[in-house]
């Protein structure tokens, strides 16, 4: 642009001084021809640059663009790591809480059958672990009975009494706790041609009878019973009146029992 100006101040001087100095009209044309060249070069350059410049805005807007678009989605992803993190959180509170929900229960839950486990006052100390094994203490062949009555067995020699709830002084086992009970009773005579009754008794009331009549001269009476007791529930056997046992050796006239299971 600078060289333009300097050629048209240059003919305007050569244009005032023509008067002055011999210029022949080939000459005058051949400069104008010669500026307007210039001028067209100069606005040429300056298209040029236009137009780059247009193209490096253009690049610079789309470079924009991506950036905005990768801005955008940084910021949805911040976002959505974020919910995700809130949820995370949200579920591990949760998951807490359901663990302490379960911790209480367990707790609960152990002392429960800690406290079903543990005997009550006034049990044996081994809990629901009942079992007792008696007899009839016989030496040398003794007899018992006959007797004028009803009369309760009482079995002093004791060979099993886990719970002690078998009372050698009065012959009767006391139910420690609610369940079920297994009991067996095993008697013999000697006599011929008589009767040998056997009662069960569960608090003054008959739950088992048995009466057999021996023909040679030997008779084996037994029988088994399984009876649901209440606690503090009483079981003795009753011999019936006018027999009795007759024993050859100790522990030939015998009651057991023990506890099935709990209720």
């Amino acid at each position: 642009m600078a060289a333009s100006v300097t050629q048209l101040v240059l003919l305007l001087c050569l244009s005032g001084t023509l008067a002055d100095q011999s210029f022949t009209s080939s000459d005058v044309i051949t400069a104008e021809e010669s500026i307007r060249r210039d001028i067209k070069a100069e606005l040429k350059e300056l298209r040029d640059m236009v137009v780059e410049q247009n193209e490096e805005l253009k690049a610079t807007k789309a470079a924009l663009d991506i950036q905005r678009t990768l801005v955008g989605d940084l910021r949805r992803e911040n976002s959505a790591l974020g919910a995700s993190q809130r949820t995370t959180a949200v579920r591990l509170e949760r998951l807490e809480k359901e663990n302490k929900m379960l911790k209480t229960n367990m707790e609960m839950e152990k002392k429960e059958k800690a406290t079903e486990m543990t005997p009550a006052q006034g049990l044996n100390t081994l809990g629901t672990k009942v079992a007792f094994s008696v007899a009839l203490d016989c030496p040398g062949g003794l007899t018992y009975g006959p007797f004028d009555e009803l009369t309760r067995v009482i079995f002093t020699w004791v060979s099993t009494n886990i719970g002690n709830a078998y009372n050698p002084a009065t012959g009767t086992f006391t139910a420690p706790v609610q369940g079920v009970y297994y009991f067996r009773f095993s008697g013999v005579d000697d006599r011929a041609n008589m009767w040998m009754g056997v009662f069960l008794y569960k608090n003054d009331q008959s739950v088992k009878y048995k009466q057999l009549q021996n023909g040679d001269g030997h008779l084996n009476l037994s029988f088994t019973v399984i009876l649901q007791l209440e606690r503090g529930d009483v079981i003795d056997a009753r011999i019936f009146p006018g027999t009795r046992f007759a024993a050859a050796a100790s522990g030939d006239i015998n009651l057991s029992g023990f506890l099935l299971f709990s209720l």
